[in-house]
C-alpha cells in the first residue's frame, strides 16, 4: 500500500500505471512524420491528449497530407510534360 503525503489516502501499488513509452510527445511526432496519417490512430488513444488537441492534430495532419498530395500530383505533371518535350 502506497500513502498520499497530502491527503492520506492508500493506494494499490496496481493503481499506479505508468504511460507506454509509446504515448511520448516525441514518439507521437516522429510517428506522425515518418507514418503521416497513419500515426492518428497513435494519437486518438493517447490518454495524456484531450479530445480537443486530439481533433486539432488531426485536422493538421490531414491538410497537410492533402497539401503534400497536390504537390506531388503537381511534380508528376511537371515531369512527365518534361519528358514529353524531350521525347520520351
Amino acid at each position: 500500500m502506497i500513502k498520499c503525503p497530502h491527503c492520506g489516502k492508500e493506494f494499490e501499488e496496481s493503481d499506479n500505471k505508468t504511460i507506454p513509452w509509446y504515448y511520448s510527445d516525441v514518439c507521437v511526432v516522429i510517428a506522425i512524420l515518418v507514418l503521416g496519417p497513419l500515426a492518428l490512430r497513435l494519437i486518438w488513444r493517447n490518454p495524456r491528449y484531450t479530445p480537443m488537441v486530439k481533433t486539432i492534430i488531426t485536422v493538421i495532419v490531414i491538410v497537410i497530407t492533402v497539401l503534400v498530395i497536390v504537390k506531388f500530383y503537381e511534380v508528376m505533371q511537371s515531369t512527365t510534360r518534361q519528358l514529353q518535350e524531350l521525347g520520351f
